[in-house]
């Protein structure tokens, strides 16, 4: 169902019904719809606890309102229905506790934003306020009377008289891990931003709002100070879980990471801050909950490496040289004290765009306490070192432990020797990489082009012209590949169409080799062509006399001497009068001669006619 923005206030008594909901956490979202009338899609992600909340208080719709930050006027609401309803899945199936199951419930709908209700330069806010939370929930005090408010801020989509595009973080559905007393734990709350906008995140206490438990879905009231949760005795947002490393954030990336010290269902909450070109442009706050339990004894695995006759293992900063002769598999070893334990083995290159490498066997499951598992890493043909700087590889390890994997990472630094390129070269049959040509000439530009890769490699030949297209001005060059050397020819033939009006033009052509070695090389070769306009001679050299009388000898009026012209006063036509002023010839082809035996003797005159100017002269016809 698709909306306005219902620009009133309406009491919705049905909502003040509702019973208590066990409220997880979740967050808003405002999504830009682009080229659609419907120019957002607003909605709610809700995390519902499965075994102690109430089926009955699941919403078929919610409803959100929407406020102008400036004073907290009353902009409107919207009603938005319930449009997916999944289980929330664990990172390790295997790993499943029964006191742990969570439902994420999607309400999602498009709706019209009219620019001239969201124009204010402080912007607004949206809010959701619904009761209850856990009563389980350890770190608050009163939990099962608590509600839940979620938040979000989005700027004026109309900034300055020009429209302001902007959709609210995303996020990756949240997996319902738990972490183990005393033990590392890492949990993914971070998002992505679809205009590429930065996020900040910060570790913050929860909202209450204005929801009881006798009144859990009440109409929102605008504020700049919502109620939030109350902490018990010991807890700020330092420690909202304490332990020898109590919960934090990573403010860039989103990662939650902590050592939790003792058992409970923590509830935290995260705001995220959006930036564009460092000013802010919007803020939500995500709402979840942890539970920490007690959880077998996990090892985990240890990656370890030993370069071949060295008696130490590999430790970092050092580099590893792989000679040109050398094998090119290395073997590095992963250890365990678990028994029956599957681990897994990845790799990557740092800063690469490829890896070039593969590990062998990717996995392998422990038999005995501390069994050891050997794998190969093999360097392909293409894991090459440029300016003999080295690359660095990223080996993990992972287990199968609960409630995620337990991991060890080794980084080598590897130089692998012999692994030279020698660029291929380009060359033309020209005798400089400069020539000039007149357009008056009828023979053309044409020159061979060759490309010789010493490493006999496999190679392309290809030309490419400097701010224009060889094939809109008419110059041919086929590209060629192939292995060792290639040759192909470039030709033209210029005309006055391409010198627009200019006496004089330059066309710089590229030609350009490439190997397709693992380290690419190249060449290229340019050549520069300097096209010249011919100019039409001031005076039309013709003879006075002739005598057409079969002798061979001064028989004709010759005009193959009559200049071309230039391209903005070409040659037109000639045409030749008797005395009387009666035309007698006429052709527009100069190369085409004035026999006149079948005429009388007299005088004659001739007109030579340009595009710009033209030329008279007179003519005595001797028998």
């Amino acid at each position: 169902m698709k909306n306005r923005l219902i620009l009133s206030f309406v009491l919705l008594l049905c909502m003040i019904e509702a019973r208590a909901t066990h409220i997880v956490g979740g967050q808003l979202f405002l999504t830009e719809n682009k080229n659609s009338y419907y120019n957002y899609n607003i909605g709610l992600t809700l995390y519902f606890d499965a075994l102690n909340g109430n089926p009955g208080a699941e919403d078929n719709q919610v409803v959100v309102y929407v406020f102008r930050k400036r004073d907290n006027a009353s902009i409107g609401f919207v009603e938005i229905p319930k449009i997916e309803r999944k289980s929330v899945s664990y990172t390790n199936q295997l790993c499943v506790i029964s006191s742990t199951e969570t439902i994420q419930i999607t309400y999602a709908t498009d709706i019209f934003l009219d620019a001239s209700d969201f124009s204010d330069p402080e912007g607004y806010y949206i809010v959701w306020d619904r009761c209850c939370r856990n009563g389980t929930i350890t770190n608050i005090k009163s939990p099962g009377d608590a509600g839940s408010l979620f938040y979000l801020e989005f700027s004026a989509i109309v900034q300055n008289g020009t429209a302001f595009h902007n959709s609210s973080p995303k996020f990756p559905d949240i997996e319902g891990d738990y972490a183990c007393v005393n033990s590392p734990f890492l949990f993914n709350f971070g998002g992505t931003d679809p205009d590429g906008d930065s996020l900040s995140y910060r570790l913050v206490t929860p909202l209450q709002g204005f929801s009881t438990k006798d009144r859990p879905g009440i109409q929102a009231i605008g504020s700049s100070n919502y109620p939030k949760l109350t902490w018990i005795d010991g807890i700020t947002n330092d420690n909202i879980i304490p332990g020898s490393k109590p919960l934090t954030v990573d403010y860039k990336t989103g990662m939650l990471s902590l050592t939790a010290g003792n058992l409970g269902l923590y509830v935290f909450a995260v705001q995220v801050d959006e930036f564009r070109n460092g000013i802010k442009i919007g803020t939500l706050i995500r709402d979840f909950q942890l539970r920490v339990v007690d959880c077998p004894k996990m090892d985990k695995p240890e990656i370890l490496f030993k370069e071949k006759g060295k008696s130490t293992f590999y430790s970092s900063n050092q580099i590893v040289t792989i000679g040109k002769d050398d094998p090119n598999c290395f073997e590095v070893m992963v250890t365990d004290p678990s028994i029956n334990e599957l681990l897994q083995v990845s790799g990557r290159a740092i800063d690469q765009t490829q890896n070039y490498f593969s590990i062998l066997p990717a996995q392998y499951r422990t038999t005995v306490a501390n069994d050891t598992m050997r794998f190969q890493v093999c360097l392909d043909a293409c894991f090459v070192t440029d300016d003999n700087r080295p690359i660095r590889i990223e080996l993990i390890v992972q287990d199968e432990s609960c409630p995620v994997p337990l991991t060890d990472t080794l980084v080598i630094y590897i130089r692998r020797e012999g692994s030279e390129n020698i660029p291929p070269v380009v060359t033309t049959s020209l005798s400089t990489s400069s020539l000039s040509y007149e357009l008056s000439s009828s023979e053309g530009i044409i020159f061979e082009v060759t490309a010789i890769d010493p490493d006999t490699s496999s190679i392309t030949l290809n030309a490419k012209g400097r701010g224009f297209d060889l094939a809109d001005v008419g110059m041919l060059f086929g590209s060629k590949s192939g292995i060792g050397q290639l040759s192909s020819q470039f030709s033209w033939n210029p005309d006055c169409r391409i010198m627009n009006g200019d006496t004089s033009q330059t066309f710089t052509v590229d030609f350009i080799t490439q190997d397709k070695a693992c380290l690419a090389a190249s060449d290229t070769t340019s050549v520069v062509l300097k096209l010249s306009d011919n100019s039409g001679k001031a005076v039309i050299d013709l003879p006075n006399v002739i005598t057409p009388n079969g002798d061979g000898k001064n028989d004709c009026l010759i005009f193959d001497e009559i200049s071309e012209g230039s391209c903005n006063d070409l040659f037109k036509d000639i045409t030749i009068f008797n005395r009387w002023g009666k035309q007698v010839y006429y052709s527009k082809n100069k190369n085409q001669n004035w026999c006149p035996n079948a005429i009388s003797a007299g005088y004659y005159f001739y007109v030579v006619q340009y595009t710009q100017k033209s030329f008279k002269g007179g003519l005595t016809v001797l028998k």
